[in-house]
Formats: C-alpha cells, structure tokens, sequence
C-alpha cells in the first residue's frame, strides 16, 4: 500500500468513527444538476460575524476525504451541515505523492 493509500485509509478510519453526517453538493452550472454526495466530515466552527447586509453567518472548517466523491470540491460548491447549506469559499487539497489525500474546505454558511 502507497503512502498516499494510507493516508486516506486512516483519514476514512477517523472519519468513519468520529465524523458528522453532512452533504458535498457539487454546484453545476444550468441545465446540468447540482450532484449531492452523502458523507462523513469534521466540522470546526470558528468565529460568527454579519455579512454586508446584516445578515449573521458562521465560518466553518470542513475536513474530508476525496473517497467516494464525484469530483473534488470547487469554490462555490456546497456542504450541508444539519440540512443548513454553508458554501465553499476555499478549497485547500493535502497531496503525498501528488495524489490529494484530505481536503479543508473553507466554508461560510447561515448559523443552525
């Protein structure tokens, strides 16, 4: 097994056991249709604030694994968190042998 294969088998492990049921939604532009993806992930929220219009929202950390995702995530695309949508602002990719192996998505979202 490849270091990169380990590195994923034990990111699955972790998130198998620990992880928090959300959803990847791949965003297409029209008339293709958006693509939700049921996985598992950790989720740290960091620190709250407004948006130009007053309206509160909450950054997030999302830590996944590339397994059983139909592309890796983009900015703009989305996780659902509890059924509320946070959207992908930066996607940093963690590669071993340029193969990624974990994925950070940074994400804002409405509070839930």
């Amino acid at each position: 097994m490849s270091l990169a294969s380990e590195a994923i088998a034990a990111l699955d492990r972790a998130l198998a056991r620990a992880g928090t049921p959300i959803v990847f939604r791949q965003v297409n532009k029209a008339p293709t249709p958006h693509v939700d993806t049921p996985i598992k992930g950790h989720v740290r929220d960091g620190d709250g604030g407004e948006s130009g219009n007053g309206v509160a929202i909450v950054r997030s950390v999302v830590i996944i694994s590339p397994t059983g995702l139909p592309a890796i995530p983009k900015r703009l695309d989305q996780i659902l968190v509890d059924g509320k949508v946070r959207t992908v602002q930066l996607p940093r990719l963690k590669r071993v042998q340029g193969q990624v192996v974990r994925i950070e998505l940074d994400c804002e979202g409405v509070p839930g």
